[in-house]
């Protein structure tokens, strides 16, 4: 038969309170039937004496605190600690990355549960390297990489030219390289991706080629039908005006994360955007077109030179 627990044995039953936190994180109520179910323990505990237990964990160095969020109580540091080699800490950091540019949103919540143990069990100078170098190596989102780079300039300028395309294209469904003759239409932002989008006379309908995909580009000299040019603005806000930005008429969020909210404008006329964009400072950045970024740079150069034509 077990042994029943006697009221002074105490120290035995902070001990199976941190044995429950360390399951994860627990509401009192989940602790005290937790508590009140084990063969060995008779006594129902009140929560006042729950606290005087975290209070005893505390001094022993094991700190409860209670999430904001589910009001449940969890351990801010496992008792036992993991030291990680520099390699070691840059793989968690690049896999966190990657995991945050994913479109799962499933897969995010799963690995951040995992990812969450592993942090609570740092130590100390492992887990300040890897707030650092977590820092340092965020990987720019899809939208954010292309507008900087040269690529999405040959795309833009495809658009302008209004010649038919012949497009080596990995298709991700079937998984191979698919050839497409196509007259581009403009670069458009969705869902966190950039595209071409494609009239196909074959088809005799618009496609979305995904710019990622698109393997080879050969311009024909054959020219499209009416061409739509390329529209689109796309701004990056980051700090408190990304928090509290409101969508204007013809604006949608294309990419959020790390503070920063990512737009495409298609509709607003540009004169009256560029002086909005003006407005917001330091903490705005037209990231699209390479025309609507010299437009803007002409319109600010033109202002600077009035006032200084003015004094």
């Amino acid at each position: 038969m077990p042994k029943i627990l006697k009221k002074n044995d105490s120290g035995l039953r902070v001990l199976e309170v941190l044995k429950i936190l360390l399951q994860g994180a627990a509401s009192i109520e989940d602790i005290m039937h937790k508590l009140e179910n084990k063969e060995n323990i008779e006594n129902i505990y009140a929560k006042e004496t729950l606290h005087k237990y975290f209070a005893t964990l505390d001094l022993m160095g094991l700190i409860v605190v209670k999430r904001k969020s589910d009001n449940k109580y969890s351990l801010k540091k496992l008792p036992i600690e993991i030291d990680l080699e520099p390699n070691e800490i840059k793989a968690l950091c690049i896999l966190q990355n990657y995991v945050k540019l994913s479109l799962n949103a499933k897969t995010n919540t799963l690995f951040n549960e995992i990812l969450k143990k592993i942090e609570n069990s740092l130590s100390y100078q492992t887990s300040t390297t890897y707030k650092a170098m977590l820092s340092n190596s965020v990987i720019k989102s899809d939208i954010e990489r292309l507008c900087q780079s040269s690529l999405l300039a040959k795309f833009e300028a495809y658009c302008i030219d209004g010649q038919k395309l012949k497009v080596s294209y990995v298709s991700q469904s079937k998984k191979l390289t698919e050839i497409f003759i196509v007259e581009p239409k403009s670069v458009i932002f969705e869902d966190k991706r950039t595209y071409l989008l494609a009239y196909s006379p074959v088809l005799n309908q618009n496609q979305k080629l995904l710019i990622n995909n698109i393997v080879k580009v050969v311009q024909l000299p054959q020219k499209a039908g009416a061409q739509i040019l390329t529209n689109s603005v796309v701004f990056e806000l980051k700090d408190t005006l990304a928090r509290s930005y409101k969508l204007k008429d013809g604006e949608r969020i294309v990419d959020s994360r790390y503070g920063k909210l990512i737009i495409s404008n298609d509709q607003e006329d540009k004169n009256i955007l560029y002086r909005r964009l003006l407005k917001y400072g330091e903490n705005c950045k037209i990231l699209h077109s390479s025309i609507a970024q010299t437009e803007f740079a002409e319109m600010i150069d033109k202002m600077i030179f009035n006032l200084k034509g003015a004094d």
